[in-house]
């Protein structure tokens, strides 16, 4: 008898094994998610209840026989309650990441009718933008929300729009900027726009307004990149007006630089 049950807690422990790895790609869905974030929520309110409860149950001069097991009781759904968030926080904010890109994948892009080079050139400098010796405008700008942000404005032909965006953003993260958040407007001018430059545009916007979103920061480097058709003058981006994020200041920035 012995033996035969030893041998079949051997094989129990075999196919929890394999049940482990075959469940620890797995990821969590949204419900779940919600759920655990529910729970953990949940605990939070009652830790408190165990702090407010002694008040009401306690006599007129303040006594309560077990109030120990309340402080106990705090402390215990307390931690609990931080343990859930901290351990679902990781899916939490993938599942919010996935969620922006959707949404600003499906948007459309907001067009500015003439984003020539010399007209954004005037539009700047009459909006208090002063040029740098590295090639960008530039102008600080007080803000609520952030103190303030800093806008770097370029203006480049661009073949490759990816790469030639990319070279801009090196050359704008070497400067010496004292504010801590700084806000760059590329508009990238091409001869013809490809739909390559614009998936381009829309993926590497969606993502960097999804990033913002989920992890907000008082602090940091937002990029929005223009595409502007040279022959056409017609100039486009991903818009995102609402919020507090750098890149939402920087798109309030663009809708008031291009205003008639």
């Amino acid at each position: 008898g012995k033996m035969s049950r030893k041998t079949s807690g051997k094989k129990k422990q075999v196919t929890i094994k394999n049940d482990k790895q075959k469940k620890a790609p797995r990821e969590k869905s949204r419900k779940e998610v919600v759920a655990w974030e529910a729970t953990g929520i949940a605990l939070f309110v009652l830790s408190w209840v165990c702090i407010i409860l002694p008040a009401v149950l306690s006599d007129s001069e303040g006594h309560l026989s077990y109030g120990w097991i309340f402080l106990l009781l705090f402390f215990v759904l307390c931690i609990s309650s931080v343990v859930v968030l901290i351990r679902i926080f990781p899916e939490a904010a993938v599942l919010d990441m996935e969620k922006g890109v959707d949404k600003y994948l499906n948007r459309d892009f907001t067009k500015i009718a003439d984003a020539g080079k010399q007209t954004m050139e005037e539009r700047l400098k009459k909006h208090g933008f002063r040029e740098t010796e590295e090639g960008f405008y530039r102008k600080k700008k007080f803000s609520f929300t952030k103190d303030a942000v800093c806008y770097y404005v370029a203006l480049t032909d661009a073949e490759y729009p990816g790469k030639t965006c990319d070279n801009i953003t090196s050359r704008m993260e070497r400067i010496q900027e004292k504010t801590k958040a700084t806000c760059e407007i590329v508009f990238l001018y091409r001869t013809e726009l490809t739909q390559s430059d614009r998936d381009w545009l829309k993926n590497t916007a969606a993502m960097d307004i999804a990033m913002e979103t989920v992890l907000p920061t008082a602090e940091g480097h937002s990029v929005i990149p223009v595409l502007v058709d040279s022959a056409t003058g017609v100039g486009e981006y991903l818009a995102k007006t609402g919020g507090i994020s750098i890149y939402a200041h920087g798109c309030r920035l663009l809708k008031k630089l291009c205003r008639k």
